[in-house]
């Protein structure tokens, strides 16, 4: 089974690394039965609770900000609920693959993440001054900037590097 990031409900807790042996190890962070949310635009899926809501779980905040930046159609729309593991698409076997390796770093990274901006009638993009200190408020800036400032086309989200921290 694969390598992987855990994002719990509790905003508290930040976001882990960890492997994941088998299907028993997903449940035991999601809950059973699983369901399997592709986010194809990483290359990743998210496993979660399919029964979050008849079990009364809280909404996992940060884990629907990273569903919503990278599936925008659904963006305030559906919500993922209770603590949610998020690993690399399935094989053509159907299995789980390793969440990749730049994402998984992006996501864990210590050192603050910086918004950059496709801006309309730009060639390049513009990396923003404000610094977010983890991955998820970098997307909540993401999404102030993207709703209104209608120049703004697209926006990534960057780790900074450790002599910018």
């Amino acid at each position: 089974m694969p390598k992987g990031i855990v994002i719990r409900a509790d905003m508290k807790a930040p976001p882990e690394f960890g492997d994941f042996d088998n299907l028993a190890d997903l449940e035991a962070i999601a809950g059973s039965p699983v369901k399997v949310v592709p986010i194809s635009t990483l290359g990743v899926v998210a496993v979660a609770s399919a029964e979050g809501n008849r079990r009364g779980l809280p909404v996992n905040t940060y884990a629907t900000l990273l569903w919503w930046f990278w599936v925008p159609a659904l963006r305030r729309k559906v919500v993922l609920l209770g603590d949610v593991v998020i690993v690399g698409e399935p094989d053509p076997d159907g299995q789980p693959t390793n969440i990749p390796a730049s994402f998984a770093g992006n996501v864990l990274s210590q050192h603050g993440h910086s918004v950059k901006l496709k801006v309309t009638g730009e060639k390049g993009w513009y990396r923003t001054d404000t610094v977010a200190n983890n991955y998820f408020d970098a997307i909540v800036f993401a999404f102030d900037l993207l709703d209104n400032w209608p120049e703004a086309e697209a926006a990534r989200i960057v780790p900074r590097a450790p002599h910018e921290a």
